[in-house]
């Protein structure tokens, strides 16, 4: 039969305590990846695409008749479209959150529990 050793701990798992910390804070590589180079500037947001999905979002719930969504889902349109809407100016973007809450009202009254 074959006889299997037992491998003994060696490196980072071998050290406890302070000498484990030690060990760890030598193998740290993220000064290579560091180039002295300013962060990018993030891409500016392409209103015209997010009035076109916060419109198709509130459209769903304009146009259903029960919940489209789960209550999962639905609470998370809830949270994230008017995160969406502070991208629009200011009119349109409170039109359709108000839009949006009044629709999504109207449909958890109308789906049974």
């Amino acid at each position: 039969m074959w006889k299997t050793r037992r491998r003994e701990n060696s490196g980072a798992e071998a050290l406890a305590g302070p000498a484990r910390g030690r060990y760890v804070d030598a193998m740290n590589q993220l000064p290579l990846f560091d180039f002295g180079m300013p962060a990018p500037e993030p891409a500016p947001v392409d209103v015209d695409y997010v009035r076109k999905h916060v419109k198709a979002i509130e459209r769903t719930a304009r146009h259903a008749r029960f919940m489209p969504w789960t209550e999962l889902e639905a609470a998370k349109w809830e949270r994230f479209l008017p995160d969406l809407c502070h991208y629009l100016p200011p009119e349109e973007g409170e039109a359709l959150k108000s839009s949006f809450a009044a629709e999504l009202a109207r449909l958890r009254a109308a789906t049974p529990d």
